[in-house]
């Protein structure tokens, strides 16, 4: 793997340039703001104070009675507009930056001969990254040979509930068709009220949780189909999960159909590191997996080659976050019953 282009200087040219052979992804916002990197939540803020402070100035000047309030938009204009600046600032360093990170991916997909895309509002995978939410988007995405990396970002709920997700995956695709399994690491999961919480999109239900031998269960939680405990032991040898427990830092993978998805939470893809990390997971991981699998065939199928309807896809769970604010939320009302009738 060439990973000189990841030192190469960028100019301001390079950048004009690659601007306007790609296709921009904030397109669609007004002109004003299109580009400077915004994200909804600070383009809203900026568009609400200006359309607020132009009208309470219009509405100062035009009632004589209101002069009062000038001064108080005097005071919102010291303050909102260096907090305004600042923002605008903060957000076109943060797009030149992401901007650069493209260009150096572009360069390095270039100079080891594999595709590059900019940007691409949808993918194939079937994976519970890309299906747990809504507002995708796909960024520089590469494919070389036997690989994927793409940057990923969508959006789960709705109102007071969105949440925002940002991730890099690695998609290896793999010989043989094998049953959804489900590796959630414990590096990058959340305590509450000492509960592991999952950091992944979608909360996968308990009763298929499988324990292997040795440490494996320290560092990943294995979900597997129900009766698939024999083909997940197939599957996961000693020697392969040796690699993945070296691999285990904030790394959670899936395997769906015939393609091994690693999901890679929020990383800088423009970095040296991060390549190197991506060839030794594949030169290790990758290889042991592709041997291992080669053969497989799933015998509760009545078609060769293809897995049983029952081992296609885990069955979903209910988020553990939930259950404790529904509770949380049936306490409250019974305490507020009881202060109101007693």
């Amino acid at each position: 793997m060439n990973l000189g282009p990841l030192e190469q200087a960028i100019t301001k040219q390079d950048i004009k340039q690659f601007l306007s052979l790609h296709k921009n992804p904030d397109d669609y916002k007004p002109f004003f703001l299109r580009d400077l990197g915004l994200d909804d939540e600070t383009q809203g803020a900026l568009t609400f104070f200006a359309v607020f402070t132009a009208l309470f100035l219009a509405a100062s000047f035009s009632m004589p009675s209101a002069n009062i309030l000038i001064p108080v938009c005097i005071v919102m204009l010291i303050v909102g507009i260096p907090l305004a600046v600042a923002a605008l600032v903060i957000a076109r360093k943060k797009k030149n930056y992401d901007i650069q990170t493209a260009i150096e991916i572009s360069r390095l997909a270039e100079a080891n001969g594999w595709s590059y895309v900019y940007y691409k509002a949808n993918t194939h995978f079937a994976g519970i990254l890309f299906t747990a939410g809504h507002h995708y988007r796909f960024t520089n995405v590469v494919n070389g040979p036997g690989f994927q990396v793409g940057q990923c970002k969508f959006k789960t709920g709705s109102g007071r509930s969105e949440r925002e997700y940002h991730y890099v995956y690695l998609a290896i695709p793999l010989q043989r068709e094998l049953p959804n399994m489900v590796l959630d690491s414990k590096s990058n999961n959340y305590q509450l009220l000492g509960m592991e919480i999952s950091n992944l999109p979608e909360t996968l239900n308990k009763d298929q949780v499988i324990s292997l031998e040795g440490d494996f269960d320290k560092y990943y939680t294995l979900y597997a189909p129900k009766d698939y405990d024999a083909d997940v032991r197939y599957v996961f040898t000693p020697d392969l999960m040796q690699a993945l427990i070296r691999e285990s830092d904030s790394i959670d993978i899936e395997i769906l159909d015939n393609t091994m998805l690693v999901y890679l939470g929020k990383n800088d893809i423009g970095t040296i590191e991060f390549w190197q990390r991506i060839g030794r997971f594949m030169d290790i991981v990758g290889d042991k997996i592709q041997r291992q699998t080669q053969n497989y065939s799933d015998d509760k199928s009545l078609v060769s080659g293809v897995v049983a309807p029952q081992g296609r896809q885990l069955r979903r769970g209910v988020s553990t976050v939930s259950v404790v604010l529904a509770v949380l939320y049936v306490l409250l009302q019974l305490l507020d019953f009881w202060n109101k009738y007693h």
